[in-house]
């Protein structure tokens, strides 16, 4: 059974390095009586582009483009303006489709409670790493049980 799939591996190799440069998998998975559930696929990122999926980047650009509704477009190009001048670069539709999903659900959005008018409430107030830490430390002292006996033992 290995000599089989040593074999299968030394066929996909030999594809690869073909002058064509393209992987005929199924055709070598078959020619090897391979079962279907013995055979795993690890595709990068790329791969769906190859295929002619857009991608992350390029959705936003095709769905800017698909967007027929006047006040839609404007909407969209207005927020993507926003998140790209932030970002400083382009931005994937994963960005986009959350942060549309935090602008229609604002009012659960917990940052924006900080915020009057534009305004930042906490201007003025400590820093907030070192409450970060403190936070963190507070929660490992009493959430990490030691190896001492303890009122349970």
């Amino acid at each position: 059974m290995i000599e089989k799939y040593q074999k299968v591996g030394k066929t996909v190799r030999d594809a690869k390095a073909s002058s064509t440069g393209k992987y005929y998998l199924i055709r070598i998975i078959m020619d090897h009586n391979v079962k279907s559930s013995e055979v795993v696929f690890l595709l990068g990122a790329g791969a769906s582009v190859a295929a002619g999926v857009p991608d992350t980047y390029s959705f936003v650009k095709k769905f800017i483009e698909s967007i027929d509704e006047q006040t839609k477009k404007e909407t969209i190009e207005k927020i993507v303006q926003i998140l790209e001048a932030w970002k400083k670069s382009d931005i994937d539709v994963e960005l986009l489709l959350e942060t549309l999903v935090k602008l229609k659900d604002k009012k659960q959005e917990p940052l924006l409670q900080f915020y009057d008018g534009g305004n930042f409430i906490l201007k003025g107030y400590a820093e907030k790493k070192p409450l970060i830490d403190d936070l963190k430390d507070f929660i490992k002292s009493k959430a990490i049980v030691s190896g001492e006996c303890n009122r349970f033992c």
